[in-house]
């Protein structure tokens, strides 16, 4: 027996056994992976925008939470990126939406997202083990990109206008 989606926020047809909270469990971990790869995310450019290197080099205290930082975008925020893709092209898969407009215009946003999150770590790698000490100026603007990209997105999966 099948049902309408729609009562659980979806335009797909979804068995309405077992499916329907297998559906749920992948939108609530991609919803989870995505808070955590976005929050991640704009705490690293927080990070970097903030830095005021000392006479070229960083005071201890900043140096270890440059490594922790580090150690934590290895740790947590690649991951959750990676279960963001998984989990949204799973649920994309699932909705049928590969057609859908809004689903373009969201990849498009994605993958901005994505290439933020590289230059993100590239700048923090540069910062703690190369001798770089200052990130490139353009990372000041990555809070308000990656903010303004998130919103987009909310927009087009609640809105989906096209």
């Amino acid at each position: 027996m099948l049902r309408h989606a729609a009562t659980i926020g979806s335009a797909a047809l979804i068995d309405s056994g077992n499916g329907i909270v297998t559906y749920l469990l992948i939108k609530a971990g991609h919803i989870v992976a995505v808070f955590v790869w976005t929050g991640g995310m704009l705490a690293m450019a927080a990070l970097l925008a903030a830095l005021r290197p000392v006479e070229g080099c960083f005071l201890l205290p900043e140096a270890r939470l440059l490594e922790a930082a580090r150690r934590w975008q290895r740790r947590a925020i690649t991951p959750a990126m990676l279960a963001a893709w998984g989990l949204g092209l799973t649920l994309a898969g699932s909705g049928h939406w590969f057609a859908a407009g809004w689903l373009h215009a969201k990849f498009a946003l994605v993958l901005g997202l994505s290439a933020l999150h590289g230059l993100l770590a590239a700048s923090l790698r540069r910062v703690t083990v190369k001798d770089v000490r200052k990130p490139s100026a353009a990372l000041r603007l990555a809070p308000a990109g990656l903010l303004g990209a998130v919103a987009a997105i909310i927009a087009l999966v609640v809105l989906k206008p096209f």
